[in-house]
């Protein structure tokens, strides 16, 4: 990332509030205004959202370019830096459009999105001037689907532009750092944020599964986080192995960690984030193999008191 000088950071800050303003009033209108009218919801929500974004662009391309990229060219050739703070001051500093702003994230090296997501970006604004500046009728159907497509076009696009540490944290992390936690307490028990961050999911991970916390479809197994709750088990914390009944590895999950405490005689319940089998689990202590307790048994197979694999018997 690169280094901004005093004033665009003072000016990054600025235009990051505010966007965060925007963005809270529309999707508190998504998400608290069910006893009014739902047209004229969607029409407030997508005004504010879209201001939300321009000003996220901005602040995504001040960030990682600078001032200059933001700014009408004939301001920007013909004053000084301090000129230019002048200009600011005096309210008379001019930015560029919305398609010059969208124009430069889709270059190669300036932007977090995919053609796809492109393609969002330019749906919602159809959508968008459809309602409010031509006010063409959509019938319930259509503003339903659209309220639930709003809050994964939030997500996914205005909140990406706006974290400034993407590679570093998780999105529940950055989500609730960057909207609070009153309104993000509020947030993820809203049906259209729980679908916007499970399909988030499917799209980045490359394995999603139930989240034995959550209870949401939003767990990157090879990652091991929650993209909804954020668990993300200790190192050891939770055994792997595959499942019998629908074939995938690696998808059941076992309290690894307490699974050779006395008693519990090297078994513990297990949990298929696929198939949501529920499995009981015994992992050898000798050899660290792994078995479905109460399938069928074969001669290879460990059992309590007896590694297989080695040839041994042995006793808690």
């Amino acid at each position: 990332m690169r280094r901004m000088n005093d004033f665009e950071r003072k000016l990054y800050h600025t235009v990051v509030h505010n966007s965060l303003l925007f963005l809270e009033d529309g999707l508190k209108r998504l998400i608290t205004d069910g006893n009014n009218d739902l047209g004229d919801t969607i029409v407030l929500s997508c005004t504010s959202i879209q201001i939300s974004l321009e000003l996220a662009m901005r602040a995504y391309i001040l960030r990682n370019k600078g001032l200059e990229f933001i700014i009408v060219k004939k301001q920007k050739d013909n004053n000084t830096d301090e000129e230019i703070e002048k200009l600011y001051a005096e309210n008379r500093l001019k930015v560029i459009e919305f398609e010059a702003l969208k124009n430069q994230l889709k270059e190669k090296d300036a932007s977090v999105f995919t053609k796809e997501d492109f393609q969002i970006i330019d749906d919602f604004q159809t959508y968008r001037n459809k309602l409010v500046h031509f006010c063409c009728p959509l019938d319930n159907n259509e503003l339903s689907k659209l309220k639930e497509n709003l809050m994964y076009y939030v997500v996914r696009v205005v909140l990406c532009l706006l974290y400034d540490n993407y590679e570093e944290k998780k999105p529940a992390e950055y989500f609730e750092e960057l909207l609070g936690w009153d309104f993000y307490r509020t947030l993820i028990n809203d049906k259209g944020y729980i679908r916007a961050i499970q399909q988030l999911a499917k799209e980045q991970a490359k394995d999603v599964g139930l989240c034995p916390i959550c209870g949401r479809i939003a767990y990157s197994i090879e990652d091991e986080f929650c993209y909804f709750c954020n668990v993300q088990p200790l190192e050891d914390e939770w055994g792997r192995t595959e499942c019998i009944a629908c074939g995938r590895k690696n998808s059941v999950i076992y309290d690894k960690m307490n699974i050779h405490l006395k008693g519990n005689h090297h078994s513990m319940p297990g949990l298929c984030q696929h198939c949501e089998s529920h499995p009981q689990i015994f992992e050898c202590p000798i050899c660290g193999q792994t078995y479905w307790q109460f399938s069928d048994k074969e001669d290879w197979m460990c059992y309590d008191g007896h590694c297989t694999t080695q040839g041994v018997d042995y006793k808690d």
